[in-house]
């Protein structure tokens, strides 16, 4: 049995990825940050530079339209483009990326919860894993935070070996891992404040040991860091993330803010002075209950009908998975204090992170869902018919190995209905199709188009986009001109209601350029601006 046990998480891992692969083979969803990774990542493949074509932001107006890009991760693009390379330069190879990096989060887990609790905890953590219907939907659009996740785990893994066993290569193993987590996400920021549980070697090393741990950890993030401000520099001239700020205008005011024209471009320091501390203690609290509530609140366990459409509105499945998790975790401290402590801290770093400087999305908490499976899965350490167990003890392991069996069996029966649903359904996230190929087909290469969503014109159509901005004709004819660009994707969008109204009769509003219909398509429409 033991020679049959290292091959068991790799034939269930392959098993998923080879039902995820059939399973997604018409399931074409490319959010907007996938995109715009993609446009990146073909840049590279093709020699191109490590570029965007598109203006996501008025953050003040910009030189040119194609740069070095400034938001999400540094890594997934590179790795993509080898995908290109491998496969081909299609939407489709996104997905084989996201649910890779998954299959391969599923294989540590397993590792990880056998270290501490044995096969069975290790079998059902990976189960648990793999079965996330979340996690699948997120691995299948390709979202980075599965290549977080997967790096994420890793550092927490070679920590913990550290931790126990003491050995230096463990924390050097722990301190790369954390290097690519912080490349592939810049939430890996919040991986010192995890480097903190080296402090329960205070006593056993002793300061100085400890000190040069924790800095020997921090280290490669430290020149991850150092890649994001550099990068941040060459994009628009600052070493600070630009992005931050954006990000509470998102939050204040959602996207009709976010695409507002600023200039000059907003600073945090500007947008707290004006909030002021009641301000921002308001909308982190906003957060924080946002948090609260995707773990507590009542959603059906089986999900029926357009299950891709329902299953985004939910946290991770089964809907308690997370809550449980934690209870588990805390549960554990007394038994297993070094990954107690690790995965506490990463509770603590991640929430931090999104409450202030980012915003509230369910997939930015992906890389708690193995460290939650874990700790649901101690409860198989002490099964309860082992035949050497007294009665007692048998009695007392019974309940937290039913709920981890239950957990496990709900996730294991979504996970299939989504699968079915997935076979049967043909998903296609381009909204409008017909008026991109339209588009595709009758301007030059070198034209500018703007839209609601710069970045699926600039994937889907290969032509520099702009994103249409707030605030009526005049902001529309001031970008129009900056940029010269001449054509105008216009859509129902209900993230931005007040835009949507202007462009449904924008060819009958009084402008200083003239604006008329290129195209009507079924759902979306083409305008062409000159002056």
């Amino acid at each position: 049995m033991s020679r049959v046990v290292p091959f068991l998480p790799l034939a269930l891992a392959v098993a998923f990825l080879a039902v995820g692969l059939a399973t997604t083979s018409d399931f074409i969803a490319i959010p907007a940050d996938t995109a715009q990774q993609l446009t990146v990542a073909r840049s590279l493949f093709r020699g191109e530079g490590y570029l965007q074509p598109v203006v996501w932001a008025h953050s003040g107006l910009a030189d040119r339209v194609t740069h070095m890009p400034d938001t999400h991760g540094i890594l997934w693009p590179f790795v993509q483009a080898v995908w290109f390379a491998a496969l081909s330069e299609d939407s489709s190879t996104a997905r084989v990326h996201g649910l890779v990096y998954l299959a391969l989060t599923g294989i540590v887990t397993f590792a990880f919860a056998r270290r501490l609790f044995g096969t069975a905890a290790g079998l059902v953590a990976m189960t648990l894993v793999l079965t996330n219907v979340n996690l699948f939907l997120f691995a299948a659009m390709a979202d980075d935070d599965l290549s977080f996740s997967f790096f994420f785990l890793c550092t927490a893994f070679f920590l913990h070996r550290g931790l126990e066993g003491g050995a230096s290569r463990d924390f050097w193993f722990a301190g790369l891992a954390g290097g690519a987590a912080m490349l592939a996400k810049a939430i890996g920021f919040v991986l010192p404040l995890v480097f903190l549980s080296t402090l329960l070697l205070w006593r056993s090393l002793g300061p100085r040991k400890v000190a040069v741990r924790i800095v020997g950890l921090s280290l490669p993030i430290g020149f991850g860091a150092l890649a994001y401000f550099l990068r941040n520099y060459l994009s628009h001239g600052d070493l600070g993330f630009r992005f931050a700020s954006m990000q509470w205008i998102y939050k204040l005011g959602g996207f009709e803010a976010l695409a507002g024209l600023f200039d000059p471009p907003p600073t945090m320091g500007g947008i707290f002075q004006s909030l002021g501390p009641s301000g921002i203690l308001h909308e982190v609290t906003w957060q924080l209950l946002a948090l609260a509530g995707s773990m507590i609140r009542t959603v059906p366990l089986l999900v029926t009908g357009p299950a891709v459409h329902e299953v985004a509105s939910q946290f991770w499945l089964p809907a308690f998975l997370p809550l449980v998790g934690l209870i588990a975790t805390l549960l554990l401290l007394t038994r297993q204090r070094a990954f107690c402590v690790i995965a506490l801290l990463s509770w603590l770093g991640i929430v931090l992170f999104v409450s202030l400087p980012w915003h509230f999305e369910l997939r930015y908490f992906s890389p708690l869902v193995p460290l939650s499976a874990i700790s649901i899965s101690a409860a198989m350490q002490k099964w309860p018919f082992a035949a050497k167990l007294s009665p007692r003890v048998r009695l007392t392991a019974a309940g937290p190995v039913l709920v981890a069996l239950v957990t496990l069996g709900l996730s294991a029966l979504q996970f299939g209905i989504f699968q079915v649903e997935l076979a049967s359904t043909r998903f296609d996230s381009r909204v409008c199709s017909d008026s991109l190929d339209w588009i595709e087909r009758s301007t030059a290469p070198e034209d500018r188009v703007m839209a609601l969503d710069p970045w699926h014109v600039a994937w889907f159509t290969e032509r520099e986009s702009i994103v249409i901005p707030s605030g009526g004709v005049s902001a529309i004819e001031r970008v129009a001109r900056h940029y010269d660009t001449h054509w105008l994707l216009a859509a129902a969008d209900l993230k931005r209601p007040e835009t949507s109204r202007l462009l449904r009769r924008l060819d009958a509003v009084p402008a200083e350029i003239r604006i008329k219909h290129a195209y009507r398509g079924q759902a979306c429409w083409v305008y062409r601006l000159d002056w």
